[in-house]
């Protein structure tokens, strides 16, 4: 069954197009991946799909008979509702039935809860309920009476994944579904996904998710979309050799151009009809735009002198209730060139021990110790808050203009957000509507670097440039 069919769909913001001739189709149960650079477009893809946002141009056919759901990177609950409520918060009928039962448990109406436990006995709405609870608990979430307003950042976005999954619907829209997710629940929706009779489409810059749950893939690129058979692995190698028939196509582009430029030269008289073709011909291979290489962020080492004391921690512990600590004798000697990293499940405190580490909060046994020279760089997964008014040159150049690699050179503030792929444009343009810049500006120059949930945004082909660009000898853990 055909679900959904984009054709030739376009969306501009201003004077800037953001894609154009848009044209793919969703078939049942197929799996769907939508890849493509930050700033490409893919979010405001999927809200025109999930009919959230207008197009400027084309057509969107939905199947009148399929049901369709939307999965937002922010997803958005009642205040005050509790967990249980918030997951179960649809428009099907027995979802409403759920919803009337909770209500009454809440306010203790004994009458209600007995009239609508005959009601939801004949609908069998108690499947959904304990489906709902089951999905909660493997995504790390088990007080189901809880109130939203109570939950961290990362319990929301995990509650909203669960209510798109218990969502009954014939195409599921995913917009980074496996953010402030652990290895362990990720492996776990990979496997649900693949399980899933419902069509599956998602925006992730996990790769390897994307290689084990998708069947078929579509790239936002400058501007135009490609479809590819396969999952990531195999878009890879698709991708390669189309950019290679392209490479060839504008060598022989411009070799054609040189050709007919010298013809030109050479005094040529449009007089005859085979002569103004070939001169309207040469008009029009100039006037081809050919597209941008696809450009990688540059990074460098703008490290200053250490002395032998890095990070010492000796019998480290922390807790916010210290006869509970989040972690105990914690021990490391941290030398040049380390490269660590911190792994474990949600809510083990990976980011309480980076912020122990880096002095925000104060051990509850043992110590820390850190050297004289060393100065912190520290990116959370909470990005700090823009003036959403000041332009991204401007935010950069308030931390410094210019910054010194590690082989000596100045680097200005342009010339970094060049290298971290910001057009022109896009350094005129205010902070808002644009991905951060640097959370720490040319002036802050930190020998230990301290990242959370890093890359979380960057894009898929992203994590493979960024170990180059991280000096050392290797990974080493903690224990």
């Amino acid at each position: 069954m055909n679900i959904l069919t984009v054709e030739k769909v376009k969306k501009s913001y201003g004077l800037r197009v953001l894609f154009d001739d848009v044209t793919f189709a969703i078939d049942g149960g197929q799996k769907m991946g939508l890849i493509g650079l930050n700033g490409a477009g893919k979010t405001t893809l999927l809200k025109i799909i999930a009919g959230l946002t207008d197009t400027d141009s084309g057509e969107i056919w939905r199947n009148p008979k399929a049901r369709i759901h939307y999965l937002p990177q922010e997803p958005q609950f009642v205040p005050g509702h509790t967990v249980l409520e918030s997951v179960l918060d649809g428009d099907l009928p027995v979802m409403k039935l759920l919803q009337r039962y909770e209500a009454a448990v809440q306010r203790d109406d004994d009458d209600a809860v007995t009239a609508l436990s005959a009601e939801m006995d004949e609908q069998q709405a108690w499947e959904l309920e304990a489906h709902a609870k089951i999905i909660l608990s493997k995504l790390g979430i088990s007080n189901f009476s809880q109130s939203v307003d109570e939950l961290s950042g990362g319990q929301r976005k995990r509650l909203g994944l669960a209510r798109a999954l218990i969502m009954p619907c014939d195409l599921l829209i995913m917009d980074e579904p496996t953010n402030h997710l652990d290895d362990k629940t990720i492996l776990w929706l990979e496997e649900y996904l693949r399980d899933s009779k419902a069509a599956i489409l998602l925006s992730t810059h996990d790769r390897y998710f994307l290689d084990c749950v998708a069947d078929s893939m579509i790239e936002l690129d400058r501007g135009h979309v490609y479809n590819y058979v396969g999952n990531y692995g195999q878009y890879l190698e698709q991708r390669q050799a189309r950019l290679e028939r392209e490479e060839a196509s504008e060598a022989k582009r411009r070799n054609l151009i040189r050709r007919e430029k010298a013809w030109i030269q050479r005094g040529a008289q449009a007089r005859s009809t085979k002569q103004k073709a070939r001169k309207e011909r040469y008009e029009q291979l100039c006037a081809i735009e050919a597209g941008k290489p696809i450009g990688e962020v540059e990074m460098f080492d703008t490290s200053v002198r250490l002395g032998k004391t890095i990070i010492d921690i000796d019998d480290m512990a922390f807790g916010y209730d210290p006869a509970r600590p989040l972690f105990q004798h914690v021990t490391y000697h941290v030398v040049k060139h380390d490269r660590i990293g911190i792994i474990g499940e949600n809510g083990v405190g990976k980011s309480t021990l980076l912020q122990v580490l880096a002095g925000q909060l104060a051990p509850t046994a043992g110590t820390v110790t850190i050297g004289q020279t060393v100065r912190f760089g520290f990116f959370t997964q909470q990005l700090p808050q823009f003036d959403e008014g000041m332009r991204v040159i401007d935010y950069v150049q308030e931390h410094g203009h210019f910054v010194t690699n590690q082989f000596g050179q100045r680097i200005s503030a342009t010339r970094l957000l060049d290298q971290f792929l910001f057009t022109e444009a896009e350094r005129r343009r205010t902070a808002a509507p644009v991905p951060a810049a640097p959370a720490h500006g040319p002036a802050q120059r930190p020998p230990p670097g301290r990242t959370d949930e890093r890359p979380g945004h960057p894009d898929a082909d992203r994590p493979r440039t960024l170990p180059r660009h991280l000096p050392g000898r290797g990974p080493r853990r903690i224990s």
